[in-house]
């Protein structure tokens, strides 16, 4: 994420450097060297950090002991409020436990007179030279915070207002103990410190801001139906809601941000609305890093090991940075499964009522009945119809263009049936209602369903489901179509069961009106 006011920043410690090589030009003095050194520790600090504690303890830690023996930070607020202290450091820990009770105890009253005060309504620096008991006595809040300051042994003082974009952000004041005293040249390089102090402060507070923004972004963005996901240049995740969770088969989001393009290309085989493999470079998100300016991707995605089926609608959004470079791109994936479902079902159905209806032919009428399921609804259809004798008797078989011919063969062999198993077919033909089963090879072994050579065809073509539904015309049953997915991965669910269900019926009303 871009840090704010990261040019400002920069150019800030670039002329902050400028002041400190410029010092180092000065007569050689261990009052010039310890200014240099704060200023160089101050300019690395404004580099490295945008954590707003972080700031504060780094701008009183640094100025002791190399600038004070005691450093106290107030803050104001947006309205010019003090705030009261922020952070104290001093070189004997206890000064600053002292001082942060004599401010809890005694606040400060900041329309009175004292520096800091002065300082959070002026935005001018205030300095101490010496400081006495009449100046104690004149900005104390009270008897017991006079008591308290004159106990701590001030002897010169600075409060200098750290003021960014205008604002008064705060006050910085450095105290001296004993016999030391602040001259110009302090009072010259803490205003310098207090500037950039500001603006490293104000910037932590923008920072903060924005990590508070985009945490209630996310929570808005987690709540919503939509997946959302946000994208680097080489595809990798920055960003995914529950939702892309969900719909993505991942446990959590922060699961699915450590997926690679190589891990969707491992669970998901994914195509266009044609069938056409969509390929990383082609989706709207990569192609916005490209310059281009892409129009929504209709995409299908099959889940491997589950076999699901999913439709989404996927649009994307640039987001630049300052030079107006494209850094990430917000994805937003619509899930239109249902409607594409909707969509295709009656795409079928007019299909099938179209080819049923043309023949008047029973074994055409059965071909084409297993044609259409294949590969709109399975990979493997077989039409079984009941004869004169009540016997099942295949009729027509439909499979993949590659399945090689042994398996074609054992797949149009006749099955022994066993009426009292009941995910036997004679189960559908009795009770006219479909059975599905997922573990085809554990069925057909358990079911006497199929002989050894048809285990393994199911092992060999790595049968996942299967279902068999009626063949109905009217009351009566005349057969059954047995529908099998394999290789490609997909599973017979309610969706694809209820059409086979309608596709069984107008198959075998076909059936009889050829009959007839």
């Amino acid at each position: 994420m871009p840090r704010p006011d990261h040019d400002q920043l920069r150019s800030s410690l670039r002329a902050l450097r400028t002041r400190a090589a410029h010092l180092l030009a000065e007569p050689d003095s261990a009052a010039v060297a310890a200014r240099t050194r704060f200023l160089t520790d101050v300019g690395h600090l404004l580099d490295t950090t945008l954590d707003q504690r972080a700031t504060l303890d780094g701008i009183v830690g640094l100025a002791v002991p190399e600038m004070a023996e005691l450093a106290i930070l107030d803050l104001v607020d947006d309205e010019g409020r003090l705030l009261g202290s922020g952070v104290a450091r001093s070189a004997d820990p206890a000064l600053a436990d002292r001082l942060l009770e004599l401010r809890s105890t005694s606040p400060l009253d900041p329309a009175g007179s004292h520096p800091i005060a002065i300082a959070a309504r002026t935005g001018t620096v205030q300095y101490i030279r010496d400081v006495t008991h009449e100046h104690l006595r004149s900005f104390a809040a009270d008897d017991a915070h006079f008591r308290g300051m004159s106990a701590l042994g001030y002897s010169s003082a600075i409060a200098a207002p750290l003021i960014a974009r205008g604002r008064i952000r705060g006050v910085l004041t450095l105290l001296h103990f004993g016999d030391l005293r602040y001259d110009a040249k302090d009072v010259q390089m803490v205003s310098e410190v207090a500037g950039r102090a500001a603006l490293a402060l104000d910037n932590a507070r923008l920072f903060a801001e924005l990590g508070e923004a985009r945490a209630q972004q996310e929570a808005i963005l987690a709540a919503i139906g939509q997946s959302v996901t946000a994208q680097d240049r080489d595809g990798r995740l920055l960003f995914a809601n529950q939702a892309a969770a969900s719909i993505l088969g991942a446990a959590s989001p922060a699961e699915l941000l450590t997926w690679t393009p190589e891990d969707f290309g491992s669970r998901f085989t994914v195509t266009d609305e044609h069938g056409r493999p969509i390929a990383l470079d082609d989706y709207p998100g990569t192609r916005l890093f490209h310059g281009l300016d892409p129009e929504p991707l209709l995409v299908r995605s099959v889940e491997h090991a589950t076999g699901r089926i999913l439709w989404s609608q996927v649009s994307a959004t640039a987001v630049h940075d300052e030079d107006g470079e494209v850094v990430m791109t917000v994805t937003v994936s619509d899930d239109v499964t249902a409607v594409k479902g909707a969509e295709a079902a009656q795409r079928f159905l007019a299909s099938a009522s179209k080819l049923l209806g043309s023949s008047l032919d029973v074994e055409t009428t059965l071909s084409r009945a297993a044609a259409t399921a294949v590969p709109q609804l399975a990979d493997w259809c077989r039409v079984d119809l009941l004869d004169e004798h009540e016997r099942l008797v295949p009729a027509a078989l439909a499979h993949p263009e590659d399945a090689p011919d042994e398996h074609v063969r054992l797949a149009r062999g006749t099955a022994r049936l066993d009426r009292a198993d009941p995910r036997s077919p004679w189960h559908v033909i009795d009770r006219g209602r479909p059975i599905v089963i997922n573990d085809i090879p554990g069925m057909l072994r358990d079911s006497g369903l199929g002989d050894e050579r048809q285990v393994a065809l199911a092992n060999t073509l790595d049968l996942r489901s299967i279902a068999i539904v009626p063949m109905t015309a009217g009351e009566r049953t005349v057969g059954i179509l047995t529908l099998a997915t394999g290789r490609s991965g997909r599973r017979i669910d309610a969706p694809e069961v209820a059409l086979a269900m309608e596709l069984g019926r107008r198959a075998g009303m076909a059936v009889d009106h050829a009959r007839v």
